[in-house]
């Protein structure tokens, strides 16, 4: 699975069930947990382009873009967003879960 890194470093594997519940982090502050990677089909291989983090109490879940990811690693990922409700936002068409593509077996990350 090729995924565009937000930072240099694109040598890391990640197994999808192994990411799947870690923390994500706005600096300090714990937001929610990782569900899954949203990713757009390409010519190639297919992309990660997003992340769903799942928030407690009833809040609204998270897309994230790949691009706000800042620190990707086994239990805590790390984003860089200004305002959270921006991203308050229900699934469009043309995004894929990876979990039900059928490609979660590995996934790039960096770390």
């Amino acid at each position: 699975m090729d995924v565009t890194e937000p930072k240099e470093q694109s040598d890391k594997l990640f197994n999808l069930s192994e990411i799947v519940g870690s923390r994500v982090f706005l600096g300090p502050r714990k937001l929610g947990k990782l569900v899954d990677l949203v990713i757009k089909e390409t010519d190639r291989v297919p992309q990660v382009t997003t992340i769903l983090v799942h928030r407690p109490f009833g809040y609204p879940a998270l897309l994230i873009p790949w691009d706000k990811v800042s620190d990707f690693n086994y239990g805590k990922i790390t984003i860089q967003i200004e305002q959270i409700e921006d991203y308050e936002k229900e699934m469009g068409a043309g995004q894929i879960l990876l979990k039900d593509h059928g490609l979660g077996q590995k996934s790039t990350g960096s770390g």
